[in-house]
């Protein structure tokens, strides 16, 4: 092959594998963003468990009517009182939460709620039970901050519950009865993920118990707060905006799907003989690399009859046998037990596979040569051109 030949191959494969390497390193960013974008929407839409901690008290004063004994105005916690001087109680319940992590969005509702009840000693079935509900706050949204506390301030009008549960126990000539009045404050955390909000059973309760009808009182103070952790469904922040990294992913997608697809085609398209041949010596190598030894010499064969090693005559007179396959090289290597000898030129445009015969003066070669792969090629492509035109007709 000539020289200018020969430098037309490498320059036209040289631009081709430019062409490739910049068309693998556009789907590569493609790729990237596609997978980026994808995450990141699929991460707005994803669900975690977050544990929180949860304190609560509540402290009261038992405010005092006008009496000869006590200077004070109220009296606060741990004391016992004397029914008939209180003229209010004032309670204020405080609650706190603490997220185990910044930064997430949640919900809490609460509500204050008195209780009247009425049973009998040692019975736990009530006689009388009345509701009503002082204060409720729904449905308060947190978001970015871990730990928010709540404080709520009531005043408890003792003399009236008073009041009615002794006109209830004279008016039914009740005895043996225990009766109370309970202000409790329910306070429940949401998760953000809707779907989850009714199987939330995060609800904290704080109250305070104040007996009626007796003589003196003592306030007690209950809250079912432990101090394990508990958890909620948290999903994470999705707005608006979240569906544009889908449409941006799915772009992006397109975008790969449609450059991988063009750059098949162009490898297909701009195949040259010369990528044909590296393609089909590397299968040759990969599968069958055992049985060949490669070899440096300068094989030459002249008029088919004689084989010349470094311009040194080898074989004169002998038989020379051209392969159709390198498989058939398999068959005759198995019969003669000789090894193939593999030898390429100086421009790496034609290797020969050759098997030599001392015995029968035979030689048996499969060349693998660009020129006869563009040969092949053309007359491949004169081919498809007369069916085109017998198509046309």
């Amino acid at each position: 092959m000539k020289k200018s030949q020969v430098n037309a191959i490498f320059i036209d494969q040289t631009k081709r594998k430019q062409s490739i390497l910049w068309f693998s390193i556009g789907i590569l960013v493609l790729a990237f963003h596609t997978i980026l974008l994808l995450a990141i929407y699929a991460n707005k839409g994803t669900t975690y468990l977050v544990s929180y901690e949860e304190d609560g008290n509540v402290d009261y004063k038992v405010y005092l009517k006008k009496n000869d004994f006590f200077e004070e105005d109220y009296l606060g916690l741990d004391n016992k009182y004397i029914a008939s001087l209180i003229d209010n109680i004032n309670a204020t319940f405080k609650y706190d939460i603490k997220m185990s992590e910044k930064n997430v969005n949640y919900k809490y509702s609460y509500r204050l709620v008195s209780e009247v009840i009425v049973e009998e000693n040692k019975e736990s079935k009530p006689l009388y039970k009345k509701e009503e509900e002082i204060l409720r706050i729904n449905d308060v949204t947190v978001s970015g901050k871990n730990k928010v506390s709540i404080v709520e301030n009531v005043d408890v009008d003792y003399n009236k519950y008073n009041s009615l549960i002794k006109k209830f126990v004279s008016t039914y000539s009740l005895e043996n009865i225990k009766s109370v009045l309970k202000i409790s404050m329910y306070i429940d955390v949401i998760g953000s993920c809707e779907s989850f909000e009714s199987d939330s059973n995060n609800e904290a309760i704080i109250s305070i118990e104040i007996p009626l009808t007796t003589k003196t009182v003592g306030i007690d103070i209950d809250n079912s707060i432990v101090e394990e952790s508990d958890n909620i469904i948290v999903c994470s922040d999705a707005n608006g905006f979240t569906v544009l990294y889908l449409i941006g992913g799915m772009l992006f997608l397109a975008g790969t799907i449609c450059l991988t697809v063009f750059l098949y085609r162009y490898i297909v398209r701009t195949r040259t003989a010369k990528t044909i041949y590296d393609v089909e010596l590397k299968k040759i190598l990969s599968n069958y690399h055992s049985y060949i030894q490669k070899i440096s010499n300068n094989v030459d064969f002249r008029d088919q009859s004689e084989l010349y090693i470094d311009d040194k005559l080898i074989y004169k007179n002998c038989q020379y046998f051209q392969l159709e396959a390198f498989t058939d090289m398999l068959e005759i290597r198995d019969s003669l037990n000789t090894p193939i000898l593999m030898a390429s030129d100086e421009t790496n445009t034609a290797t020969y596979f050759i098997i030599l015969d001392a015995l029968n003066k035979a030689i048996y070669i499969y060349g693998l040569k660009v020129n006869d792969i563009k040969k092949k090629i053309r007359r491949n492509t004169r081919k498809l051109r007369e069916f085109q035109d017998l198509d046309e007709d």
